[in-house]
């Protein structure tokens, strides 16, 4: 399930589909065949109705139970609760495409809901919310929601969602939220948090939260704080705070609760175990003697 921490976002994007009343996942329900117009052969050709399989252009007020669709499939209005079956090619709806699988390109003045995975282009006006994962190009207005992995490019424009984590490029208006790692480029206007690791180059507006590594080049605004390692470089304005750091770590107060092996850079740098080098106004060395464990300008403990 999403975390609490991501509880807000979703929300948010869940409640600005106005067909969000009924729920992503369906009941399993058998395929109950619709009627309709068919101009061709074999099931190929053009179809105007529920047909629920076919093979080119298929046009349909509201799609339920579908088999599979091969071609171009459009719907003028919001799909029905029980959708499923798969659509492979282009899915363009007015209030947006479902399916249980989409492949190709899927397109919604709205928004767009796979109830099982999209592949390919994905594009809400809105949002794109998915139970399984999105793969290829994954754009909301407000956001992308995804209850499993989000890989490829995902952009939303307020926040991303992915509970199996997110990897590739990632762009947020504000923030990206996972229980799974974070990897690639990520971009956030507020900050990204993750509960396993975020990796590659990340940029946030305030801040980067990570419950395992922050590895890479990381720059947050305020603050970046790792609960286990920050690996790389890692810049924050105001705080760094980890267990163990194996790299450089520039930051107003640098605070490393286990231990460093590179250099800290900051007014004050905190460190219990130090092996390397930190610069600043004020340097503490837990594992220095004496003197030497409070030093103005520079401490070191090389070994």
């Amino acid at each position: 399930m999403i975390s609490r921490r991501s509880l807000p976002v979703a929300l948010l994007l869940l409640g600005s589909f106005p067909f969000s009343g009924s729920p992503l996942v369906a009941q399993v329900e058998q395929p109950e065949s619709g009627s309709s117009l068919d101009i061709g052969l074999s099931k190929i050709g053009i179809s105007i109705g529920s047909s629920p399989r076919w093979t080119g252009v298929r046009l349909n007020w509201s799609d339920r139970y579908l088999e599979r669709i091969n071609g171009l499939n459009v719907t003028l209005w919001k799909p029905g609760a029980a959708v499923g079956g798969e659509v492979n090619g282009v899915a363009l709806g007015i209030l947006g495409p479902r399916a249980a699988r989409l492949r190709g390109i899927s397109l919604g003045l709205l928004g767009v809901l796979p109830e099982r995975s999209a592949a390919g282009v994905t594009i809400g006006g809105l949002g794109v919310v998915s139970e399984g994962e999105l793969q290829g190009l994954s754009l909301g207005l407000l956001g992308v929601v995804s209850e499993a992995r989000a890989v490829g490019v995902t952009v939303g424009g307020l926040g991303i969602v992915a509970e199996g984590g997110a990897l590739g490029i990632n762009v947020a208006g504000l923030g990206t939220v996972s229980e799974g790692p974070v990897a690639g480029i990520n971009l956030a206007g507020l900050g990204v948090v993750s509960e396993r690791s975020i990796s590659g180059v990340s940029l946030a507006g305030l801040g980067l939260v990570t419950e395992e590594q922050l590895r890479g080049v990381s720059v947050a605004g305020l603050g970046a704080v790792a609960g286990r390692s920050i690996d790389g470089l890692a810049a924050a304005l105001l705080k760094l705070d980890t267990h163990d750091l194996n790299g450089i770590g520039v930051a107003g107060w640098n605070r490393v609760r286990g231990r460093q092996r590179g250099l800290t850079v900051g007014l004050f740098n905190q460190v219990e175990q130090l092996h390397g080098v930190s610069l600043g106004l004020l340097n503490h060395a837990g594992n220095n003697h004496g003197l030497a464990r409070w030093t103005p300008i520079l401490n070191l403990h090389l070994d």
